[in-house]
């Protein structure tokens, strides 16, 4: 039974939950003890009747003919265990490989029953050479074998107590059935040492390399961890260069724009002066443009960078609806579309500031992608929360863009509206919110319209008891 040097694991069983890793650690170590020694068994089959021979002609025969059929039978039954293992059992959980030993870990100090009886055979009464070659051939199986189950520190121990007990008997049998308690010379006291300080010694050696292979283990799955580790960061680390890239790629394309603009019209007001009035209005527009970009990216700059900390306070959310009411009326009136507000009297806890940037960037982008119908900003209870909602009536959203508007410069392909924005506002949004802890949801459908839900904590002077509606 061969020494186990490498403990095979299972790709996608490394690096388990620490509440789990001792028992997966335990599943591991039974399922390389039953797989380890399937050529030594092999071996085996080839020494019992190399034993049979050596003992025919000095032993009492039925006793030799029971005693082979019982090694070769216990032989024979550990390699189905293990083929059966192999089939089955080997990538099966900890819990798995604890119950196939449960249910066949009796082989194991059987087998150490069977061959430590073999010395009850020879023990003095076949020729002190033959006993010899006896003894070696059953201290090396018997070492093996605790070498291979010393993976499972119980069935290791649980041989070599089998074993040594029964060599125990044997000799202490013989000094009485045998002798008839007449004192029997020097060697079987020398005897009893020998199985004692073997029994010490196949204990310690299979205790050290248990603890050898836990060690090694647990050494395979920190370096698993760590190159698992390695990888995401690896991959983590790309993927920001890649949106890194991708972002001032994109900002520059935004920024070109305007920027280009006004260069024109410098340019043309430098060669026409009289039409300064009517180039007056291009130029405030593109400086605009340049200026929404920038705040957009400073905002995003500041959220990237952890420096972001909201100033939280107790917020009267009807004051705030009241007054993104008036601050964003004028620019859907400009469309021909309706602003509406169905608040409640409600105070929630949040940063005014960014709250106030959050439905902004709703109110602006819902007000931007509706041709007719309205918006309506509502305030509704929800248990201990408070839901902000933007409903709009313009174009919708496919499903398969509702993830993919969060992120920076994503402009809904063929999307009425998004040519002039640069895919920023929501982004900030989605931000905003995680920074805030403000759950924010989306429900859109084609032709039908968009909304937004932000969901606030309550202040405990909330009360919904009035509403309005304008």
């Amino acid at each position: 039974m061969r020494p186990v040097t490498n403990l095979q694991t299972l790709p996608g069983e490394l690096a388990p939950a620490p509440e789990d890793a001792s028992q997966w650690m335990e599943g591991r170590l039974i399922a390389d003890m039953v797989s380890s020694s399937w050529e030594a068994l092999l071996i085996l089959l080839l020494v019992v009747p190399v034993m049979f021979a050596l003992l025919h002609s000095y032993v009492w025969r039925p006793g030799l003919y029971a005693w082979s059929a019982a090694a070769l039978g216990i032989t024979a039954y550990r390699l189905h265990v293990m083929a059966k293992h192999r089939k089955s059992f080997t990538n099966a959980s900890a819990t798995e490989q604890q119950a196939f030993l449960q249910r066949y870990g009796f082989a194991w100090p059987l087998s150490a029953f069977i061959w430590a009886s073999s010395t009850w055979l020879h023990f003095d009464v076949a020729p002190e050479h033959t006993q010899f070659i006896c003894w070696v051939i059953v201290i090396a199986i018997v070492t093996f074998a605790v070498i291979s189950s010393s993976a499972h520190l119980k069935t290791m121990r649980l041989y070599v107590n089998v074993y040594a007990a029964t060599c125990f008997v044997i000799v202490i049998w013989d000094i009485i059935f045998r002798h008839g308690f007449v004192a029997p010379g020097y060697e079987y006291y020398v005897m009893l040492m020998l199985v004692a300080v073997y029994w010490f010694f196949l204990i310690r050696t299979g205790t050290r390399q248990h603890k050898t292979l836990r060690a090694s283990l647990q050494l395979q799955q920190a370096n698993a961890e760590l190159i698992r580790s390695l990888k995401e960061q690896t991959r983590t680390a790309l993927e920001a260069v890649q949106v890194k890239n991708r972002f001032i790629a994109s900002a520059a394309h935004d920024l070109r724009q305007p920027v280009h603009a006004l260069s024109l019209y410098a340019d043309w007001l430098r060669n026409e002066p009289d039409m300064g009035a009517e180039l007056a209005p291009k130029i405030l527009q593109s400086t605009k443009a340049v200026n929404e970009l920038f705040d957009a990216l400073f905002d995003l700059v500041r959220l990237d960078s952890g420096k972001f900390k909201p100033d939280w306070r107790e917020l009267s959310l009807d004051d705030i609806a009241r007054d993104l009411l008036v601050q964003y009326t004028p620019l859907a009136e400009d469309k021909g579309i309706q602003l509406r507000l169905r608040v409640a009297s409600a105070y929630a806890w949040s940063d005014p500031i960014m709250l106030r940037r959050i439905l902004g960037n709703l109110l602006s982008n819902a007000i931007k992608h509706t041709v007719q119908g309205g918006v309506l900003l509502a305030i509704r209870p929800h248990g201990e929360t408070v839901r902000l909602e933007i409903w709009d009536s313009g174009i919708g959203i496919a499903p398969e863009h509702q993830q993919m508007i969060f992120r920076e410069f994503y402009r809904v392909p063929m999307h009425q509206g998004t040519e002039e924005g640069f895919g920023l506002g929501l982004s900030i949004v989605s931000r905003l919110a995680v920074a805030l802890g403000h759950p924010l949801s989306l429900q859109s459908r084609l032709g039908r319209g968009t909304v937004f839900r932000l969901t606030l904590p309550l202040a405990r002077s909330s009360d919904f008891s009035a509403s309005s509606s304008f």
